[in-house]
């Protein structure tokens, strides 16, 4: 994975430099989740969270209508989720006292390269293709709430540097829209394809990310 990476930006910058391309820079907005497949829990709950990201494009002209498109970003993944958990009192009965609800707010910073094939039809834009990202910073915030007959008890915890894939490879899905010469206006799609969970081989975890945003063409 860091081979193609590496080969990756490498393209980037020698088409940049020497190609004859188009290229400029972007800013997205939009929500995200980690989409959490466990095998025994129907207790968990996740929800979407604000997302962006920022960076530059470029697109390489190789037909009439077709370009190989390449981007360079800083993207921000945040996962929102909450798991339920009854509590009990084991001794001298197994009987039920309360509930426990855990909440993670989870947070992580990728180099992402998306790479694609994109279609130019007037002032529509289509695209299609995978996207490479590594993880830079990662972190999640632990809140606790425990429920029981006689009280209430809370507690939270920060754990940086998250036991995570620092990989993450997965599909793209893009459309954008020209208003002038300059500025347009685009959507994007991303799935990720493998499991950026490491600690846990129970719960597969998959980044998930729309965000609409603005291309500005420098050339």
């Amino acid at each position: 994975m860091r081979i193609i990476l590496s080969t990756i930006i490498i393209l980037f910058i020698e088409t940049s430099i020497y190609g004859q391309i188009n290229y400029g820079i972007k800013s997205n907005l939009g929500i995200s989740m980690i989409v959490q497949n466990y095998d025994n829990s129907s207790n968990a709950k996740t929800y979407i969270a604000p997302s962006g990201q920022i960076g530059a494009f470029s697109s390489l002209k190789i037909k009439n209508k077709s370009y190989i498109g390449l981007e360079l970003l800083i993207n921000q993944i945040e996962g929102r989720e909450e798991i339920f958990y009854e509590t009990s009192w084991s001794w001298p009965y197994n009987e039920s006292i309360g509930d426990s609800k855990v909440k993670f707010y989870t947070h992580i910073t990728y180099i992402s390269i998306p790479t694609y094939y994109e279609l130019k039809l007037n002032k529509l834009i289509l695209n299609a293709g995978l996207q490479f990202s590594y993880c830079m910073l990662s972190s999640e915030k632990v809140k606790v709430t425990e429920t029981v007959e006689w009280g209430t008890d809370t507690w939270e915890k920060t754990n940086k540097n998250l036991n995570i894939d620092k990989f993450n490879i997965g599909s793209r899905l893009g459309g954008a829209y020209v208003i002038t010469s300059k500025f347009s206006i685009e959507g994007v799609c991303y799935y990720g394809l493998n499991n950026i969970n490491s600690s846990n081989s129970t719960v597969k975890s998959k980044p998930l990310q729309i965000t609409v945003g603005i291309r500005y063409k420098i050339k």
